[in-house]
């Protein structure tokens, strides 16, 4: 439990920092195994603004820069602010285990979240 407490306050310790990204997908990383994470802020009727990735590779590298300039408008956090839901950032991690078929997502919106399960890639 003291161990959970202090990577916690960690966590906070690290809020208004620049490392804060890196440490949240840290932290996330140490309660939910994803292979990779970015985080964007949406805003409503405007391109994302890139925050924190720990993308891999030139074509991850590319997928990301894409989506700044186009794709992020496909996205269904960037559709349901256009109607209406507050601006907020999103941590989008995607994760692999190995004893599963599939893939967990874990899309957080603000004081909302949810858990989803596609077919592994």
């Amino acid at each position: 439990m003291r161990d959970m407490n202090d990577r916690a306050a960690r966590l906070v310790t690290a809020i208004d920092r620049s490392d804060f990204p890196e440490a949240l997908v840290s932290h996330l990383g140490e309660r939910v195994a994803f292979d990779a994470a970015t985080i964007f802020v949406h805003r409503r009727e405007l391109a994302p603004i890139y925050v924190f990735d720990n993308f891999v590779g030139g074509k991850a590298k590319q997928g990301v820069r894409e989506y700044l300039q186009k794709t992020y408008a496909l996205n269904p956090f960037f559709q349901a602010q256009r109607n209406g839901l507050a601006s907020a950032s999103i941590a989008f991690a995607i994760s692999r285990p190995i004893y599963s078929s599939k893939a967990s997502s874990i899309m957080t919106t603000g004081s909302r979240s949810r858990a989803t399960k596609k077919s592994a890639m």
